[in-house]
């Protein structure tokens, strides 16, 4: 694995960018504007990559949360902490941008719904709450209540 990780970059743009800069007070006017443009385009290609790892994150996890509840799990074998399946599948409705994805998503937290019908306590409720609460967050498509 190489060394140079988003921590690295980082570094390159903060600490290491301000030692430079000390250093080279002598340099000429164009030196530090390109030296400047440079950790300027190196800190956007690193906002970038956050996003990308982000996205894909939530996807991975997403995914395996979807597989884990088509599983044939039944009534005790459910884990008693729901959370790390249930999350993963909610960001994944909410900010997805591919549909079929977001679609899966949808109809896994259903089936993972039907599993916890019976449960007690059941999580249904402040999923369908939080699922409102999302819908609802539009205002673009939800009128405003007067």
């Amino acid at each position: 694995a190489s060394g140079y990780t988003a921590e690295f970059a980082a570094g390159l743009c903060t600490t290491v960018y301000e030692s430079a800069l000390k250093s080279l007070k002598a340099a000429p006017a164009e030196d530090l504007q390109e030296l400047e443009g440079l950790r300027r385009g190196l800190l956007t290609s690193l906002g970038q990559l956050q996003e990308e790892h982000q996205l894909l994150q939530t996807r991975v996890h997403s995914c395996v949360a979807g597989a884990l509840v088509t599983l044939p799990l039944k009534g005790p074998s459910l884990p008693p902490k729901l959370n790390p399946f249930i999350r993963p599948l909610m960001d994944c409705i909410k900010s997805e941008a591919i549909p079929l994805l977001q679609t899966l998503s949808a109809q896994w937290l259903s089936q993972l719904m039907d599993l916890c019908a019976s449960k007690s306590p059941s999580p249904n409720p402040k999923i369908l709450k939080n699922l409102c609460a999302f819908l609802c967050s539009d205002p673009t498509h939800t009128p405003p209540v007067l």
